[in-house]
């Protein structure tokens, strides 16, 4: 699909620049993200204004204190286009938004080793079942 100029090089279809940042952009698609956003994107189908952002947060995200200037907080940290000096979100940022560590279902705790883990193996207690 990224190959739109179908060079080849001793037989084998090359990318060139241009069509690596495409390729790279296609692994890089999230169909479910994009669904949310074309969902709430009601002014513009490219671009979420605050307000719509807003709702998004309050509805999908279950944020019953999201306001607008928590809108506009999120669009400047997540926004890496020009669409930031329109205070609007693109997809791209969208996705910054979603992957984000804030916005993880993951307790970031877990992450992190948080117990004495300097005794022998013996010493601590390993859970398994008959199937292991």
């Amino acid at each position: 699909q990224a190959n739109t100029n179908k060079k080849t090089s001793i037989e084998a279809k090359v990318l060139d620049a241009q069509e690596f940042v495409t390729f790279y952009k296609l692994l890089l698609r999230r169909p479910e993200i994009e669904a949310l956003f074309s969902k709430y994107a009601k002014t513009s189908l490219c671009t979420l204004t605050a307000g719509e952002l807003c709702s998004f947060l309050q509805k999908e995200q279950k944020m019953q204190n999201c306001s607008i200037e928590h809108a506009f907080k999120y669009i400047d940290m997540y926004e890496t286009t020009s669409a930031k000096l329109q205070e609007r979100m693109t997809i791209s940022g969208f996705t910054n938004l979603m992957t984000a560590e804030d916005f993880d279902i993951l307790n970031t705790r877990e992450n992190e080793v948080w117990m004495d883990m300097t005794q022998p193996l013996t010493h601590y207690y390993i859970h398994s079942s008959h199937n292991t």
